[in-house]
């Protein structure tokens, strides 16, 4: 056992904490927080998570965190920067193909002289076609009546205007219910700096809130638990990626975020603030819809 996992311990007993209610409070599983008592850093998820989880281990057993941190930096392993490894090797440009000589009798002005006759005969043809065509149209027109032609181009635009105005009124029906829904979406947040980190939400039975971890600037270890102790969401959730879990239906959902300086947390869009600059997070969204 570590030196840092005894202080650790002994500071957890002295609170007269359990690992049960320490997991509650932290929101970290059980299994990681006896790894950090016993100096196994290697079941951790990573480096930037074991430093993490020490330090909210730290602080809620009343510890300074940042204090520890420094004092056992030794002890603790490095953040490591990782770089994705470039290829180096240059695109090599196609050679390129040297261009066809041209036959020497295509050059010749006999060549020339076959292709100005040939111009002339096709546009001859093409005359004469259109020409011949222009008359056999016209020996067989039939005249039209005016006032029946107008009277289907006048009925064609009134159905066409009754469609676009239906498709305009349907469109715009269905703009305003969604408008409406979004609208009743009620979020109440925790004041700045606050110790309790819980949101209230209010929405109608019709809405589908939908929860939404967008990992934006870097990794996230992710936990997300409704009230009966069920795992929604949980795991490593790598930059670039979403998790999205619909709430509806639950009345009060656990959320605990690995890496809140790298995520962007929303519900139905809107971005929730954090009520503190804590690395980890522990959120806790109360949900009423009626």
């Amino acid at each position: 056992m570590s030196e840092l996992g005894n202080l650790l311990k002994k500071s957890r007993k002295e609170k007269k904490m359990t690992l049960d209610e320490l997991q509650q409070k932290t929101k970290i599983q059980k299994r990681y927080l006896e790894a950090i008592e016993q100096g196994n850093f290697s079941v951790l998820p990573g480096d930037f998570y074991t430093r993490a989880f020490i330090r909210t281990y730290a602080e809620v057993v009343g510890l300074d965190g940042d204090e520890i941190m420094a004092t056992y930096r030794n002890e603790l392993p490095s953040i490591k920067t990782e770089v994705n490894a470039t290829d180096t090797t240059a695109t090599r440009e196609k050679p390129k193909k040297a261009p066809r000589e041209v036959p020497a009798f295509l050059l010749g002005k006999g060549f020339k002289i076959v292709l100005a006759v040939m111009v002339v005969v096709i546009v001859g043809a093409l005359w004469w076609m259109l020409y011949n065509k222009g008359q056999t149209s016209t020996d067989t027109v039939v005249d039209k009546s005016p006032a029946t032609s107008i009277s289907i181009d006048e009925a064609n635009k009134s159905g066409e205007s009754k469609v676009e105005s239906s498709s305009k009124e349907s469109e715009s029906s269905d703009s305003k219910e969604e408008d409406e829904d979004a609208g009743d979406v009620k979020i109440s947040a925790p004041d700045k700096d606050s110790e309790s980190n819980v949101y209230e939400i209010e929405a109608p039975k019709s809405a589908k809130l939908k929860l939404v971890l967008d990992a934006t600037s870097g990794d996230s270890w992710n936990s997300i638990t409704s009230s009966t102790g069920e795992s929604l969401e949980s795991g490593l959730l790598a930059s670039g990626n979403k998790q999205e879990v619909e709430l509806s239906g639950q009345t009060s959902v656990n959320v605990t975020v690995g890496n809140s300086q790298a995520l962007e947390v929303t519900i139905d869009g809107e971005k929730l603030t954090f009520a503190s600059d804590s690395i980890t997070q522990n959120i806790t969204l109360n949900i009423t819809q009626k």
